[in-house]
């Protein structure tokens, strides 16, 4: 019988091919356990293996029934279970091993040969290119594992009950849920954080009715305050601006130097008692100011007090008879102070605002476009006794602000012989970020501060008298303002936080008091004009009805025309 030749080197790659197959991965299933409402992170890898000694790599996984799973920086799946589910849930994911191939391993063909019948054979050299087949070129292989998760009731927080406020009840939730999950051998930030949490559950053992007012003093409400100081002095700036154009309604043939807003036309200036007034289109003012607010401490906020001193000074040219554009620059500077030695914040502020008027006759149409920008310095002083001794730290922060104003004025003016009588309607929108930041020095209560965002619309109607008085020496105005104020915003919410040794970033969130929606504004002051062209005014504004707060303002200088 005639025997076909058969390539022994086939029969030696036969031979190998059950060696050369990869050995698929190995899955094996993973547990966890968390507490209603929260969530933990899984290395599904960390149990997994190959056999070949490949490297392994997650390619995908299968939503569970009960809550989400979602991918993480790091080698992690994040299980979120549903609001309120308590119970097991389970999902899938698969996993291949890595394989590595070079250019040499790929051989292919069949070098088996047609053989058939008795498979004595005889040996034939195979071809110088023909190598071996490798095991690293096998496809790789998709294997699936299982992560079961319990999900059992949170236990009744030990401080939650000890708490008197929303705010101080949001940093009880999140000490409850991150104190009892920092890892022993933690250090820096987070070690701190340990010792602090230790001490307080103590204490809410020990002596629980000193617990409230030290989760007051660790919530961080008072850099709540960082957004309100920010749009009230850019307010008070726009204000000041509006001031001086209102004045200008006053005369629309020249342009006097002016100081806070207040200044003398043509008829005014006229006469014996003054003298003749010089014709320029150029004019410029400055306001010098001194502002005190205090805010009474709140269900959601400290108290604190704070003093704004800065300066307002500008200069505009008319175009036309009814045209008038200019550019105005103001700083201030806030010393703000928490009641009970609870730190402060030091800023300072500043804006450039470009603004035109328009008007015919009696009616004007006013218009400001302005841009700001703050720094800050926080400090929120910590003082509590723990343990028998006391405990005391200062949380330092720095952060920057920026601010965006368009306002618009409508106003017409009435005269009765001396009597001027000026109605107005003020629309002005802000947009203020505060950006985010980190404290430190709270030898573990350090917070992470997160974006403050607010988009604010503030309506004021009201009037303004005046009633000039002649005399030997010049001219006297005094003048009245009354105004009513409505705020409103979009997006005054909560500001979100964590402290800074919870390596999970746990977040909490600490809500503001609300704008205020209607207060008032009356405003007193004089102007005296001299024969010498020199002016010199005294100014005083008081808020009323203002929600939890109080503030004046005063503001003096003088006036030069050029």
């Amino acid at each position: 019988m005639q025997r076909n030749k058969l390539p022994l080197y086939f029969l030696a790659g036969a031979a190998m091919a059950p060696l050369a197959n990869a050995a698929a991965p190995v899955a094996n299933n993973d547990s966890a356990a968390l507490q209603m409402n929260g969530f933990t992170n899984i290395d599904v890898l960390a149990n997994d293996s190959d056999p070949d000694g490949d490297s392994i790599r997650l390619v995908s996984f299968v939503q569970p029934g009960h809550g989400t799973v979602t991918t993480t920086d790091g080698p992690w799946l994040r299980y979120i279970p549903d609001e309120d589910f308590v119970g097991q849930d389970t999902f899938t994911y698969k996993i291949i091993d890595i394989v590595e191939c070079t250019p040499d391993d790929d051989y292919g063909g069949d070098y088996g040969g047609d053989y058939g019948g008795d498979y004595g054979g005889e040996f034939v050299l195979p071809p110088s290119e023909v190598k071996p087949p490798q095991a690293r070129c096998e496809e790789p292989i998709e294997v699936q594992g299982t992560v079961t998760i319990t999900v059992t009731k949170a236990p009744t927080s030990e401080l939650l009950p000890l708490t008197d406020n929303e705010n101080d009840r949001q940093v009880s939730k999140v000490l409850d849920a991150i104190c009892g999950s920092i890892p022993e051998d933690a250090t820096g930030e987070a070690e701190k954080l340990a010792q602090r949490c230790a001490t307080l559950y103590e204490l809410a053992t020990d002596d629980p009715t000193k617990v409230a007012s030290i989760i007051n003093q660790l919530a961080p409400e008072e850099t709540l305050s960082l957004l309100r100081v920010a749009s009230e002095t850019s307010q008070a700036h726009t204000n000041r601006i509006f001031k001086r154009m209102t004045s200008l309604r006053q005369d629309n043939e020249n342009i006097q130097v002016t100081v806070n807003g207040r200044t003398w036309g043509q008829q005014a200036m006229t006469g014996g008692a003054a003298g003749d007034v010089q014709t320029s289109p150029f004019g410029v003012f400055l306001s010098l100011h001194r502002e005190s607010v205090e805010h009474d401490k709140t269900e959601r906020e400290s108290a604190y007090e704070y003093d704004n001193d800065g300066f307002t000074l500008g200069s505009d040219y008319r175009v036309s008879q009814n045209l008038l554009v200019g550019a105005a620059l103001g700083w201030g500077q806030n010393d703000l102070s928490f009641s009970e030695s609870g730190g402060g914040v030091d800023a300072d502020a500043y804006n450039l605002t470009g603004y035109g008027s328009y008007y015919i006759g009696n009616f004007g149409l006013d218009m400001q476009v302005g841009y700001g920008a703050g720094d800050y310095n926080t400090k929120r002083r910590i003082n509590y006794t723990e343990s028998g001794s006391e405990f005391s730290a200062t949380a330092k922060g720095e952060t920057d602000s920026k601010q965006l104003n368009v306002a618009l004025q409508a106003s017409v003016m009435f005269n009765s012989g001396a009597l001027s009588v000026q109605p107005f309607l003020r629309l002005n929108y802000s947009n203020t970020e505060i950006d985010s930041f980190d404290e430190t020095g709270g030898e573990g209560w350090s917070v992470h501060v997160g974006e403050q965002n607010l988009d604010q619309m503030t309506t004021s109607a009201g009037f303004e008298a005046t009633y000039p008085v002649s005399y030997n020496w010049g001219v006297l105005q005094p003048s009245f303002q009354a105004s009513a104020v409505s705020e409103s915003s979009t997006n005054f919410g909560p500001v979100k936080f964590h402290f800074i040794g919870d390596s999970d970033a746990t977040k909490f969130e600490l809500s503001p008091d609300g704008e205020d929606s209607l207060y008032y504004i009356f405003n007193l002051g004089a102007v005296a004009v001299m024969k010498n062209g020199v002016s010199a005014f005294i100014d005083y504004q008081q808020n009323v009805s203002y929600d939890n707060s109080s503030a004046f303002q005063i503001n003096t200088g003088l006036r030069y025309e050029l």
